[in-house]
């Protein structure tokens, strides 16, 4: 069973590193991601040996609340801006006190004007100033002292074991120094984390919040919420597209950019589909609504971008190691701190800070936000460029992989192919036409329609009944027409006997192949059971417009590039010399495709397969990374780990390439996370006082330990600017 929970309560990583841990510990469960940005779990589990009360229980157990995240729909908006209002409160009443509080003490300790007053009542007004500053951020205390005494202390309780050791010591000013600058952090950060789900929030907004439905004789305005399928809409120019469906009267022009991307509007007349979030760029239309609601394409890319920012990439699990440690190793090294310099005879004020520095300087928030923020902002930023990116996981194998495959029909060509030339033994071009077209009649394979096509519009009459045929998949088709058996599709599965004329034929055909064209060959059944060859069907396709430029953008990537096809080997060595690709393999069977992404993984090589998302599902599967072009439908979502909904070749390389830009952000937030604690814990322990006589004091520790956090967010902003033009 798979379920989604909200968690309350958590802090910092280590809080997610501990809820992840002690549920992967409990009988039954199979997977748990825990995500510290959106305070959400993502647990698989098996019902008969766990229980939702159980998994809720743990979790308690741990000092958070675990509740069922039934409309699995991540409120992004309203946990951010919640703690971020909650932040703002909490700064603006510490500064209000903090300011007096630090001038008071600057006053004291250098001397600046006489106060007249004695030392013991600095130490008095000191008190009641920052006791507001700790009642209003008693959340710190509050989490953080319980997490302690329950075993699974977090960065709230590294802020409050650090602010109640100063008061301990009486610097009443770095205990309110360190609350406020800490809280003004956690402000700047959620308000900096905002805008990390501006794609989302963009997506959603896409949709209008109101449409025209046709009741009667009557337009009535209705919310859109209210349409329902079948329901009749009245779109007038410049209006968007508010559901699913399709052109029910009159024709236009639709801008379907902020789906597909693509900027170019596509005509649409009386049966053609549209989809929500479309702009009408032409005439008013009505249209008749077919999907609804959640199922809208709208929708769906809605919540898949909203789920994959909530997965966690294979390189967080390093982050997510670390934090599981790092608070008690914290407290440790704190303690250590604090008794060495005592027993090299500094005083105890001395030795308390430079522990509280090692307490408030620690940051594991850099860490757990490291991969979740740029995960979110990538999934994003490739929905707003018609990328949809199903897991964390697919987007950092795509930018890992060594291959990228093609499949050659509709991928890297239009897949719409057309009959260039019909070469005839033994019959006449209109019989071989006629007896083609009744087979193929029944079939919805690209070629099988060009041969239709050619066949209409040389008006040629071909049988109007239904004709017994037999599917070959791969290979062609058996028929019987008018009590004669024949056989359409590649020459090894008609097999016919070769004579000179057919020879001559042939030797025609296969210059054509070299040229590019695919060829199909028509054969009869003979009284004694071999096959004679009728006709050679010469066909080809024209290549995507920017095939050949994202195949060479791939290849300067040094990726190893791959067309795998069906057709014939002299056509598809034409075809793989003029795109450009370093390697190609011709006459496969679809189980073929896969064999040949076996032998790639087999070999070490991570791979991506690049289809249609549904003649090449069982490709897309075998690979690392499938990716569907060209496809919004159901069956390309569920098949592919990325989906690109535009007819687009050259935007596979902007997939990879916004892939390879989310993982160097990953890395370079891991990197800060890890290079800033393994520098700044030493310094805020004094280690550098023998060689530099400097240390941070704690309120500067918090400042660092704010700046950290912020950096991260910073860093993985700067995704939102990615181009690949």
């Amino acid at each position: 069973m798979h379920q989604r929970y909200s968690i309350k309560g958590m802090s910092c990583a280590a809080c997610a590193a501990r809820i992840d841990k002690k549920l992967g510990e409990c009988e039954g469960v199979n997977s748990v991601d825990v995500n510290l940005l959106t305070n959400s779990m993502e647990i698989d589990y098996e019902d008969d040996k766990l229980s939702d009360e159980r998994i809720r229980d743990v979790v308690s157990r741990l000092g958070f609340e675990a509740s069922i995240d039934a409309g699995e729909k991540l409120d992004m908006d309203s946990i951010i801006d919640e703690n971020k209002e909650d932040y703002k409160k909490r700064f603006v009443v510490s500064l209000v006190f903090m300011l007096p509080l630090f001038v008071l003490n600057m006053i004291h300790m250098h001397g600046i004007v006489s106060l007249g007053i004695s030392k013991l009542w600095i130490y008095i007004i000191s008190a009641i100033l920052v006791l507001p500053i700790v009642v209003v951020n008693h959340k710190y205390y509050k989490n953080g002292i319980l997490s302690l005494f329950r075993g699974s202390a977090n960065m709230d309780s590294l802020i409050a074991v650090g602010t109640i050791a100063s008061i301990a010591s009486l610097s009443f000013e770095s205990a309110g120094m360190i609350l406020t600058l800490v809280t003004l952090g956690k402000f700047l950060e959620a308000k900096s984390k905002g805008k990390t789900g501006d794609a989302i929030k963009k997506l959603i907004n896409l949709a209008p919040d109101r449409a025209t439905v046709i009741r009667g004789d009557k337009k009535v305005e209705v919310a859109t919420a209210d349409i329902r399928s079948g329901d009749l809409l009245a779109i007038m120019p410049g209006d968007r597209i508010p559901v699913d469906g399709i052109v029910y009267e009159g024709e236009t022009s639709l801008d379907q950019s902020a789906i597909t991307g693509e900027s170019i509007p596509c005509e649409k007349t009386v049966g053609d589909e549209v989809i929500s979030a479309s702009i009408n760029a032409g005439n008013y239309f009505v249209m008749k609504a077919t999907k609804v609601g959640d199922d809208t394409t709208l929708s769906k890319i809605t919540k898949l971008v909203e789920k994959a920012s909530a997965t966690k990439a294979p390189i967080a699990k390093i982050a997510d190691k670390v934090a599981g440690i790092f608070i008690p190793v914290v407290i440790l090294v704190a303690a250590i701190t604090f008794a060495l310099w005592m027993f090299l005879g500094r005083d105890f004020s001395f030795s308390m800070q430079r522990a509280v520095a090692v307490l408030v300087v620690s940051c594991p928030c850099a860490l757990g936000l490291a991969t979740p923020l740029a995960i979110m902002v990538a999934t994003g930023k490739g929905a707003d460029m018609g990328i949809l990116i199903k897991d964390a996981e697919s987007l950092e194998n795509a930018g890992s992989a060594d291959v990228v495959v093609f499949d050659k029909t509709g991928t890297l060509t239009e897949g719409r192919p057309t009959v260039q030339a019909v070469h005839v033994v033994h019959v006449d071009e209109g019989e071989a036409l006629s007896i083609a077209a009744s087979i193929e009649k029944q079939s919805n394979h690209p070629l099988a329609r060009a041969i239709v096509d050619y066949a209409d519009s040389k008006g040629v009459s071909y049988s109007g009944e239904q004709v017994m045929a037999k599917s070959s998949v791969g290979l062609g088709m058996d028929a019987e027409i008018s009590g004669k058996e024949y056989r359409l599709g590649k020459l090894d599965f008609i097999n016919p006997d070769i004579g000179a004329k057919e020879e001559e034929m042939l030797k025609i055909a296969r210059a054509k192949e070299a040229e590019g064209a695919t060829s199909i060959f028509l054969g009869e059944k003979a009284e004694d059971d071999k096959y004679r060859l009728l006709a050679a069907f010469s066909l080809t396709d024209v290549l995507k417009s920017n095939a050949v430029s994202a195949i060479d953008k791939l290849n300067n990537l040094g990726l190893v590039t791959c067309m795998l096809t069906g057709d014939n080997e002299r056509s598809a060595k034409f075809i793989a010399t003029k795109l450009g690709v370093k390697d190609f393999a011709a006459n496969l069977m679809p189980a073929d495709k896969t064999d040949k992404l076996t032998m790639f993984k087999k070999a070490g090589k991570r791979t991506i397969m690049v289809g249609d998302g549904i003649n090449d599902a069982p490709a897309i599967a075998t690979s690392d990374v499938g990716i569907a072009v060209g496809a919004g439908t159901d069956i390309a979502i569920d098949s592919a780990d990325i989906v690109i909904s535009a007819d687009d070749i050259y935007t596979v390389y902007r997939a990879v390439l916004l892939s390879k830009r989310a993982m160097k952000t990953i890395k370079e937030n891991l990197m800060w996370a890890f290079i800033y604690n393994i520098i700044c814990i030493p310094f805020a322990a004094g280690f550098f006082i023998p060689l530099f006589g400097i240390a941070f004091r704690p309120e500067f520790a918090a400042a660092a330990m704010s700046f950290s956090s912020i950096s991260v967010v910073l860093n993985s902003l700067r995704i939102r600017k990615f181009q690949a033009n």
